[in-house]
């Protein structure tokens, strides 16, 4: 049976629309924030600097989305870790040790320096020996991160181990959001790159820095046939298509 697939712009809103009716509010965790030193582009080294910046909250627009008459919960960690990953052929055992200062900005306002900070890992090729591929630092309430490298020790191997380290500087936040019914999103389209039968491939605008971080997507198939039923005048009547007739999900939006 052939189908006909409408994508009508209005019935794609953001975030759980189904609760705002009930919720003035509701607790959400944001997309890590991660900024990276990576190896193999020969970032581990000495005054190398990564920040991350807590930008929804920065930018005054996008504040509002927040409910600042909760709490919002900052994790911070710094990992260094064997990228195993990675296209480098790791020649031999190794340990590498950086060290690092980090600067960042508290959620009252206040600069705190965690100054000569040092994560070492190792890396064992031995089958099924044992080695510590990551090493971490956590605290807390960090808005604005910043790390800089201040010393990287191979601890004598010949060859580059940076090439197979990363090392990330992540911020992870919870939060309150207030939410608006009345928001949809912008720049809706099918870009008419699938090929598949009865696929639509839809596209949206798409702002990391927005606090938005879930959408709800609702569609409908309609028999080719009949789909004059679903029409008034020229036009398609999408409460006709929509009602008793459709499929709403939710996903999550991930930001890199």
């Amino acid at each position: 049976m052939k189908y006909y697939v409408k994508f009508i712009s209005k019935v794609l809103f953001c975030c759980l629309l189904s609760l705002v009716v009930v919720k003035q509010s509701i607790a959400a965790t944001d997309p890590s924030i991660v900024k990276t030193f990576e190896g193999k582009d020969g970032a581990i080294k000495v005054d190398s600097i990564r920040e991350t910046v807590d930008l929804i909250y920065e930018n005054t627009v996008t504040r509002a989305r927040i409910n600042l008459n909760k709490p919002q919960f900052y994790t911070n960690t710094i990992n260094l870790l064997v990228d195993e990953l990675s296209t480098f052929y790791i020649q031999t055992d190794f340990s590498i040790s950086v060290t690092f200062d980090v600067q960042y900005t508290n959620i009252t306002g206040n600069v705190i320096n965690l100054n000569n900070q040092t994560l070492t890992v190792n890396y064992t090729k031995a089958g099924g020996a044992k080695y510590d591929a990551r090493q971490y630092l956590h605290f807390k309430d960090g808005r604005s991160v910043k790390v800089t490298i201040k010393a990287v020790n191979n601890h004598g191997a010949t060859w580059d181990v940076t090439k197979v380290i990363r090392l990330e500087n992540r911020m992870d936040i919870t939060r309150d959001y207030n939410f608006s019914n009345t928001e949809t999103v912008t720049g809706i389209s099918n870009d008419g790159s699938s090929s598949t039968i009865d696929e639509l491939k839809v596209n949206w605008n798409i702002n990391a820095t927005s606090g938005l971080t879930h959408y709800e997507i609702e569609w409908s198939w309609t028999d080719a046939n009949v789909i004059n039923r679903y029409q008034s005048g020229s036009n398609y009547n999408t409460d006709l298509i929509f009602t008793d007739n459709s499929t709403r999900i939710t996903i999550i939006i991930k930001y890199q």
